[in-house]
């Protein structure tokens, strides 16, 4: 059974990618919600458009994301965001 997806773009202050250092000034949020209107908030996963390094949004910005971030995203939407090489977090330590 296919799972409706809705895709929401936003701007957004600016920020840099931790790893890149990409200068990210819009946020795309995914959500099986179509009334879902929600803006970045501290504690979202997202991911950097430039190099594809999972993200979790700060009150100052972002840092690499861990498996542990995870745990509380959507299952459905945890699974589309698995399914890119390279979207993998790093292991926590």
């Amino acid at each position: 059974m296919k799972i409706p997806i809705f895709i929401k773009m936003d701007r957004t202050r600016l920020r840099h990618c931790p790893t890149c250092r990409a200068r990210l000034d819009g946020a795309t949020g995914l959500s099986k919600d179509p009334a879902d209107q929600a803006r970045m908030k501290p504690g979202d996963v997202t991911v950097c458009a430039y190099c594809s390094s999972v993200l979790v949004v700060t009150a100052d910005g972002f840092r690499l994301a861990v498996e542990a971030d995870l745990a509380d995203v959507d299952p459905d939407l945890r699974t589309i965001l698995l399914t890119f090489p390279g979207l993998r977090p790093k292991q926590s330590t």
